[in-house]
């Protein structure tokens, strides 16, 4: 039988096909006397059933108007019969009412609309008063066993030989990216069009590529899942590094700036050094130590689930930051400082004899913090990262102090080599990180670090994005793959934000919008939505071409990218970024100033490759 599928609007199908062949008399929710109508005569019963049918028919319309409508695309339709829908395969679901949250299952593996219904008939109130550890290791066997018949569904739908390219495990092909423009989506004429199978895909995506290069591992959220899961670690207290367990570490706290559990930076900061032990043959072990709230860590998972690691915040996604250090400390170590491990932490008082479940599934993890917050079990995440010589900006501030400068001396301590040397390994690492897939978004001089050996990494990745994407909101048409873009302004610090993110801030500041994402996703009108978006790596390489200014000048040259705020700005604007017309950079190399002309104009940005920022002959000095 030929396969066709189609898309269909239908509304809590699977509801109403369990409940009306499986609801009795006299648990019916629509009676509101169902003491008296069960004491009736079998003849006043039967007079009941058009009631029930009535019922029926009001909360369909009811949810019809309130929710809105699921389209559902069913696979096989030529097989649909009376009864028999729920057999044929859901390819895929979409309601404009719940914005896309029909994938978010709770951890249960039940629709929305299930959980909704169950609630009405009281059936998940018994649910929640369960153990909550309870049924655990079903849903980890649960769990595996789906990832096997992915991975075997995966096996067998492809069987091209291509090198270059790894597949994910849902099938989504993981390509080698290192040079591809903005792919346009293209909208197809016909809804029953021939679907394209994967080894079409493939072979489409990989003819798009600009030039062939050694494969990578790019970066995508099912990877930085698995990355994290082999990070996970349940019981703190039984946690060591050379021999010393968790509870026992001395943590020295960091000071957190702008600390507010409404703006979202609530996290706690530490830093703690492991002593060594000579007998052993182990050394020292510098750790830079995070807590967050179970809570926060749990809302942010579940908007990533919902949004497949796409879900965009104004204050740090910690959960994105976590996935991405996971996948750069597996797949491309030496861009960020190593991650060690992820901890759960329980608060003292509510300490209890815990599960001893080694976890390799971030899902399950979650749902065991997820029922323990019902529990109203408090706790902490703890991010265990290595703790990587001191930023940028201590780094020169100290040089500063050493050989006695005020604050108010505008003599540079770095020197010409110095300078080239900092640009160059964070341009690379820069480089780097876009080529497996992540986009930082939050580059200052605070989030470069630098060791004893000049040595560079990048931290703090909590504002961090894909780079590709195959799915844009603001656009009609699903595409094979596209730059990810942000509808979230509030990237970096102000001095480094990007004009058109800076517009986009004061149109939401001017509406009173706090939640950008939620707002955006709020537009029924995909093209409307395009104008609050912006490419993240046009974005990324302007916040680059500010950082080669402050490196050089040890210093901004202007506070923001508001032309009406910041004179200096304006000025350099209009003459499109061209620093040749700014009196304060008569004696910088005019390579450096080219290249910062080149990162900051937008329309040269746009088309910026940075690599050929990286071979450009200027570096070659250096030693």
């Amino acid at each position: 039988m030929i396969s066709h599928r189609k898309w269909y609007s239908i509304l809590c199908v699977e509801y109403f096909i369990y409940s009306n062949s499986n609801l009795k008399k006299n648990n019916c929710i629509y009676s509101l006397n169902s003491e008296k109508n069960a004491k009736k005569d079998k003849n006043e019963k039967a007079k009941w059933r058009p009631k029930e049918l009535y019922c029926n028919l009001l909360l369909l319309i009811f949810v019809i108007l309130t929710i809105g409508c699921t389209y559902v695309k069913i696979e096989n339709l030529s097989s649909l019969s009376k009864g028999s829908i729920l057999q044929d395969k859901i390819i895929s679901r979409y309601s404009r009412g719940l914005c896309e949250i029909e994938s978010v299952n709770n951890g249960s593996n039940r629709s929305v609309f299930t959980r909704i219904f169950n609630r009405i008939r009281g059936e998940e109130k018994k649910r929640n008063c369960e153990e909550p550890d309870k049924n655990i290791m079903d849903y980890l066997l649960k769990n595996d066993l789906n990832l096997k018949d992915k991975k075997q569904k995966s096996t067998n739908r492809s069987t091209i030989d291509i090198p270059t390219l790894d597949i994910e495990e849902n099938g989504s092909p993981l390509i080698d990216i290192t040079d591809i423009p903005f792919i346009e989506s293209s909208k197809k004429s016909n809804e029953e069009e021939h679907e394209e199978t994967l080894d079409e895909k493939i072979l489409k995506c990989r003819s798009r590529l600009a030039k062939a290069a050694t494969s990578k591992t790019v970066y995508n959220w099912t990877l930085g899942k698995k990355a994290l899961s082999k990070m996970l670690h349940y019981d703190a207290d039984n946690f060591s590094i050379n021999g010393v367990k968790y509870p026992d570490w001395k943590l020295k706290p960091i000071p957190t700036i702008g600390y507010s559990k409404k703006s979202g930076r609530v996290q706690e900061m530490y830093t703690t050094v492991i002593k060594g032990n000579p007998d052993e043959n182990t050394e020292d072990v510098k750790l830079f130590i995070k807590k967050v709230p179970i809570e926060i860590w749990v809302k942010q998972f579940d908007k990533m689930a919902r949004y497949r690691g796409e879900y965009l915040v104004n204050a740090e996604n910690f959960v994105m930051e976590a996935v991405a250090s996971a996948f750069l400390t597996e797949y491309h170590p030496g861009i960020t400082p190593k991650l060690y491990k992820i901890l759960y932490d329980p608060i003292c008082e509510n300490k209890k004899s815990l599960h001893k479940i080694a976890f390799n599934d971030l899902g399950a993890f979650n749902y065991i913090l997820r029922n323990r917050l019902k529990s109203n079990i408090e706790g902490n995440i703890v991010i265990i990262s290595e703790l990587y010589g001191q930023d940028i900006f201590n780094y020169i501030d100290k040089k500063r102090l050493d050989i006695g400068m005020d604050d108010d001396d505008d003599d540079l301590v770095l020197t010409v080599e110095e300078k080239k040397s900092i640009l160059y390994k964070a341009l690379n690492l820069y480089t780097r990180l876009h080529e497996a897939g992540l986009a930082h978004l939050d580059l200052s001089a605070e989030n470069v670090l630098i060791d004893e050996n000049n040595e560079v990494r990048l931290c703090d990745l909590g504002k961090s994005t894909p780079v590709y994407t195959t799915s844009l909101r603001h656009l009609d048409d699903s595409l094979d793959l596209a730059i990810f873009e942000s509808c979230v302004p509030c990237v970096g610090k102000e001095a480094y934000m990007p004009p058109e993110c800076m517009k986009l801030y004061k149109e939401y500041r001017k509406m009173k919008i706090s939640s950008p994402f939620d707002y955006a996703n709020s537009v029924r009108d995909r093209r409307e939505r395009r104008k609050w978006y912006f490419d993240v790596l046009t974005a990324e390489k302007y916040m680059l071409g500010i950082f080669f200014i402050w490196i050089w000048n040890e210093g901004h040259l202007w506070d923001c990218s508001d032309p009406s705020k910041d004179e200096i700005f304006n000025e350099i604007n209009e003459c499109e970024m061209d620093l040749d017309k700014c009196d304060l950079t008569d004696n910088w190399p005019e390579e450096l100033k080219a290249m910062i002309k080149r990162l900051l104009n937008f329309e040269s940005r746009k088309e910026l490759n940075l690599k050929d920022i990286y071979d450009d002959p200027w570096w070659s000095t250096i030693m």
